[in-house]
């Protein structure tokens, strides 16, 4: 019950945290907002109005954030570096994550792994997930766009510039996690991505026969009353501890205790 408790009471603190980091930041980009005609005008084509933000900052980024509504950002970095078509695909990739609320996902999923650190078989899991879904925004560009070169040429300028930490558990389209397996899947590529490692599966599922164990393990308890004192013992199940502690009903409870886990 100490374990769960503190579990439970762990997983609300991170939770606060998150809420709190995610409300922040985009105060943060809310105040950075600048106001582009060029801009502008592609979101209304989009149909992305009031949906997306040119934010002024010299670090390369677009990407969904936010947990009930979602808004896309796009750095001015990033509008400076590319140009109208290449704009175009970028937007249609965010759109896509927008459309599907990836943003929400990926948040939970993220705060997930940290809260069950024994199974690192999640964090597998959740990075093919990001995979699978940044594929799947870059098919959604190239199939409206018709081409994939303008959105081959911004992930191909994006590998030159460092990862952006503080936007790591949003859909980031300059995640370096998958920036390269996404280029090979554009230019027709056999794609293979490590899927599960066999290290953390092991851990993994190592963590799991020791929880379920622990879990299913018999235990009886006895109640023994003593000099006015309710004492409670805990007996694996095993037929001569209990005999034990039920016939030492006027044993002091101090001395039983020892003798009992002893058995």
């Amino acid at each position: 019950m100490g374990l769960l408790l503190l579990l439970m009471g762990y997983s609300a603190i991170k939770l606060v945290a998150v809420y709190v980091k995610i409300n922040s930041m985009r105060k943060r980009l809310h105040l950075q907002i600048q106001t582009n005609k060029f801009f502008e005008q592609s979101l209304e084509q989009l149909h992305l109005t009031g949906q997306a933000f040119l934010v002024n900052d010299h670090k390369p980024f677009a990407f969904c954030h936010g947990i009930r509504n979602p808004k896309i950002y796009f750095s001015t970095a990033l509008f400076n570096m590319v140009n109208a078509s290449e704009l175009e695909a970028i937007l249609r990739h965010e759109q896509y994550h927008l459309k599907y609320k990836d943003s929400s996902i990926m948040l939970l999923a993220e705060v997930v792994k940290t809260l069950f650190p024994f199974f690192p078989l999640l964090t597998d899991l959740i990075r093919s997930f990001r995979i699978e879904r940044e594929i799947a925004a870059d098919y959604q560009a190239v199939s409206s766009l018709g081409t994939s070169e303008s959105l081959i040429s911004v992930l191909k300028k994006l590998l030159l510039y460092e990862q952006l930490e503080e936007y790591a558990f949003a859909p980031n389209l300059a995640d370096f996690e998958t920036l390269e397996v996404r280029i090979k899947a554009l230019t027709n590529k056999n794609v293979h991505f490590r899927k599960l490692n066999l290290l953390n599966t092991l851990v993994s599922i190592a963590s799991i026969g020791i929880f379920a164990t622990l879990t299913m393990a018999p235990i009886q308890a006895i109640e023994i009353h003593d000099q006015k004192h309710d004492v409670m013992i805990m007996c694996l199940t095993n037929d001569q501890c209990v005999r034990g502690c039920q016939d030492n009903y006027n044993v002091n409870p101090m001395t039983l205790a020892p003798n009992a886990s002893s058995v």
